[in-house]
C-alpha cells in the first residue's frame, strides 16, 4: 500500500488521522495534530497563566503529554476537547505550583438554590460587554475565576466537563461559576465607562 501523503493527511479529521497513527505508526500525524491544534492550545496557556514563555513551555508539555497517553483516547474524533482538558489541567498543576491559584472553599451549597432572577441581571449586564472589555475584566479576575469562565464560554465545556478538569464536585463547580460570573459582573458595573 502505498504511502499517504502530506497533502492527503492533512485534509483528514483528527480521529481518521489518529486512526491511521495507531495502525501505521506514521509520525506526520503527530505534526499535523500539532500544526492543527498548537496555536489554540499556547493563546489558552497564556490567557490563563499570563507569561509568553511558560505558555510556550506548558504548550510542549501539553502535546507530549498528549501524544504519550493518545492510546486512553476513547473518541479519536473529540481530540480537541481532550487535549483541551489536558491543557487546563496542567495549567491549574502550574498555577497551583506557583501558589496563584488559591483553591475557594465552598461552605454554603444553598447558595445554588438562589441563582434565579440575580442570575439573569447578571447574564443581561455580561452581554452588554464588548470583546475589547471582555478581554481587559478578564485579566483583572484571579486566574481560577478566568479559567472557569474560559471553560465554560469560551470552550462551550458542560459543567460535567468542567468538573472533571478540575477535579471537584458538581456544586462546587456550579458555585464556582457563579461566583465568577459575579466577579465579572460587578467589574462590568465599576468600569461601565472603560475607555477601549
Amino acid at each position: 500500500m502505498p504511502k499517504n501523503t502530506l497533502a492527503e493527511l492533512q485534509t483528514w479529521s483528527d480521529g481518521k488521522l489518529i486512526g491511521h497513527f495507531f495502525e501505521e505508526n506514521d509520525k506526520q500525524v503527530l505534526s499535523l495534530l500539532y500544526q492543527r491544534h498548537g496555536q489554540w492550545v499556547f493563546h489558552k496557556c497564556i490567557a490563563m497563566v499570563k507569561n509568553e514563555e511558560v505558555a510556550k513551555d506548558l504548550t510542549h508539555d501539553i502535546f507530549l503529554k498528549a501524544y504519550l497517553k493518545l492510546s486512553t483516547l476513547k473518541d479519536l474524533e473529540k481530540f480537541r476537547g481532550w487535549i483541551s482538558t489536558i491543557a487546563y489541567n496542567m495549567c491549574i498543576n502550574y498555577l497551583n505550583l506557583k501558589k496563584d491559584f488559591r483553591e475557594e472553599s465552598v461552605e454554603d451549597h444553598n447558595e445554588l438554590s438562589s441563582l434565579g432572577d440575580e442570575e439573569d441581571r447578571e447574564d443581561k449586564l455580561l452581554l452588554e460587554i464588548t470583546l475589547a472589555q471582555l478581554r481587559i475584566l478578564l485579566d483583572k479576575l484571579p486566574n481560577s475565576d478566568r479559567m472557569v469562565l474560559l471553560m465554560r464560554y469560551q470552550d462551550d465545556m458542560s459543567i460535567l466537563e468542567i468538573k472533571e478538569a478540575l477535579n471537584i464536585g458538581e456544586s462546587a463547580t456550579k458555585m464556582r461559576l457563579k461566583r465568577a460570573k459575579e466577579k465579572l459582573a460587578r467589574l462590568f458595573e465599576e468600569h461601565k465607562t472603560l475607555a477601549i
